[in-house]
């Protein structure tokens, strides 16, 4: 079984850039001005003939030239290459359009590394992309320039790390599966890597069906990705703006203040501070950084959004647990809707059920099935989303359901710690700490590289304080 530092930071690579990119907006609250506005006739120059090249090259792809004879249907591993280079095409164009609106001159590796997706070219992509990720963090000249395009970079870096990592038939069942469970008009927010760029890949790239609005809910905090997503949906749909992000940033900066100030004032109660959580008070100023804080920054700033589109319905397959949205949440499918008119009423028993008979058929299918059982990608997504809704369910008082769940979760992927840590959280909330203990001896046992950091895990979110 692999580390866990390989198993998570590997396959939730691009989870990661996002969450340390929002860190450093927060600490240091850079807002990038240089390069804007130089270059702008050449970047309208050079747009235009990469929007022509970009039309062709789709209209290549979609409108073969058909002879008399029968045209053979696609595979999957040609429905998957073909949507790779339109989608990259695509992604290309709307750099080239951010470009033109920031005066940023286009970096030669930005059109090598598009060439490269277009190409499907997996050598070429992940060394264009290495090389702009570091510059772009760097004193290089260009860095400014470059983080301003990094959004559209990273999403198409992201479906192309997907399209490499997945079998390609399994990829196309997983994005369908999540684009048929959602209703019209419905916004699709995703958080792991697989849930946020397979679904955008498939949604932008599927002729004749509807087009969804997709974002994801881990790179709110981040103004950078909050402009693209404006750029990209504007015109259907209130955005966050900066007062959207100051007063979110701020409410949790006063909020993680008093709680660093309680167990500083009062050390023997139980701690408020949470694990992750990185708060200093530095010259009487708040500091805060990490995962935590990123992620509580981003739940009150995806609240924000829910809260200034009333008229629309969203879906969401979660990274971290949102508990805010739980309360008026119910399944849909392999996912959640979050925001049902409903509201506490959304979730019955009934439909709870539904969900756990919808995961006992998919655990099946996947065990039943070579490909799938094979694929630890697969594995890890699946049991990820099945473990997400033992989260809910647990949140909701439905025991039963969140206790199948996370076995389920484990049956996946046995080395899901998420889920090993909630099924005993939810046993010895219920009077089974024995058997809560044995879950996670047998995780250790399974998993002995990184038992011992679970164990630790399981301690401290059982010492009272509050997640």
């Amino acid at each position: 079984m692999e580390e866990l530092s390989s198993s998570v930071q590997r396959r939730w690579t691009i989870r990661a850039l996002w969450l340390l990119g929002c860190a450093l907006v927060l600490l240091f609250a850079v807002k990038e001005t240089a390069e804007r506005r130089r270059g702008a006739a050449n970047i309208s120059q050079e747009r235009t003939r990469f929007i022509n090249e970009s039309a062709a090259r789709e209209d290549e792809l979609n409108h073969a030239p058909r002879g008399p004879s029968v045209v053979e249907p696609e595979t999957p591993a040609q429905s998957v290459a073909r949507r790779l280079s339109q989608f990259g095409a695509q992604r290309r164009t709307i750099t080239y359009d951010l470009a033109a609106k920031y005066g940023v001159t286009i970096d030669p590796e930005v059109a090598e590394f598009y060439a490269a997706i277009e190409a499907n070219d997996w050598h070429g992509i992940t060394n264009k992309f290495t090389s702009i990720w570091k510059r772009k963090d760097s004193d290089d000249p260009a860095a400014a320039g470059l983080r301003q395009l990094a959004a559209p970079m990273l999403e198409t870096f992201g479906a192309a790390e997907q399209v490499h990592d997945w079998p390609p038939e399994k990829l196309l069942e997983y994005g369908h599966a999540i684009l048929d469970s959602l209703k019209p008009g419905m916004v699709y927010i995703g958080g792991t890597d697989s849930g946020r760029f397979i679904p955008t890949l498939l949604n932008d790239t599927e002729p004749d069906s509807e087009r969804h609005i997709v974002i994801t809910q881990n790179a709110l905090a981040d103004r950078g990705y909050a402009e693209y997503f404006q750029h990209l949906y504007g015109d259907q749909i209130a955005g966050l703006d900066q007062g959207d992000s100051d007063k979110a940033f701020q409410t949790y900066i006063d909020d993680a203040r008093k709680r660093f100030e309680h167990d500083r004032d009062f050390p023997n109660d139980p701690k408020q501070v949470r694990k992750g959580e990185d708060i200093k008070i530095v010259d009487g100023k708040t500091q805060v950084s990490g995962q935590v804080a990123v992620m509580d920054i981003n739940e009150r700033l995806l609240n924000r959004f829910i809260e200034k589109n009333p008229n629309f319905t969203f879906a969401m397959e979660e990274s971290f647990p949102l508990n805010s949205t739980y309360s008026a949440a119910h399944p849909l499918g392999p996912i959640f809707e979050i925001n049902a008119k409903e509201g506490g009423d959304a979730l019955t028993a009934t439909s709870a059920n539904d969900a756990m008979n919808y995961w006992r058929k998919t655990a099946r299918e996947i065990a039943d099935d070579p490909v799938s059982s094979n694929s630890m990608e697969a594995l890890k997504t699946y049991s990820h989303m099945v473990n997400a809704q033992g989260n809910f369910f647990a949140n909701r008082d439905y025991s039963a359901q969140s206790e199948e769940a996370y076995r389920l979760a484990l049956q996946l992927w046995p080395g899901n710690v998420e889920a090993a840590t909630g099924l005993s959280s939810l046993l010895e909330k219920n009077g089974r700490a024995d058997e809560g203990k044995r879950v996670l001896d047998e995780f250790n046992r399974v998993n002995p590289r990184i038992g011992s950091t679970y164990e630790d895990n399981f301690k401290v979110t059982h010492s009272g304080a509050k997640k």
